[in-house]
């Protein structure tokens, strides 16, 4: 029986972490998708980088931190984990507000490494 080739999965985040279910439905996809054994990457880009801001207190609006579920990403060997430049220029959201997950890449780079993936998802 010959070998499965794994694919490149990117899911890219653009919903803020809550308000609605987008954030994590993709998470859980994600963390599916790693479980089959794929090469996963998260790129977070628009309000996708609210999900990425240390230090939030969701339990006053009665919703679950997201920040355990991305911690989760290293036990499923998700290590390409990306945030947009001008996202985080546009909600002025500096590099040390950000939890130690991603790396930063600007529109171009972004660009030229979607070109190498083969499929991509958004919610």
């Amino acid at each position: 029986m010959s070998e499965v080739q794994k694919k490149n999965i990117t899911f890219i985040c653009r919903h803020s972490p809550y308000g609605g279910s987008q954030a994590r439905e993709l998470l859980d996809a994600a963390l599916a998708g790693a479980a089959f054994d794929q090469n996963i990457s998260l790129l977070f880009m628009g309000a996708g980088v609210l999900q990425l801001v240390e230090q939030q207190n969701p339990s006053t609006i009665e919703q679950k931190n997201l920040a355990k579920m991305l911690s989760m990403l290293a036990l499923y060997d998700v290590e390409n984990i990306f945030v947009h430049e001008q996202a985080l220029e546009q909600f002025g959201i500096e590099e040390r507000q950000l939890l130690d997950v991603a790396l930063i890449k600007n529109s171009l780079s972004i660009q030229e490494w979607l070109q190498e993936q083969d499929i991509c998802m958004s919610l």
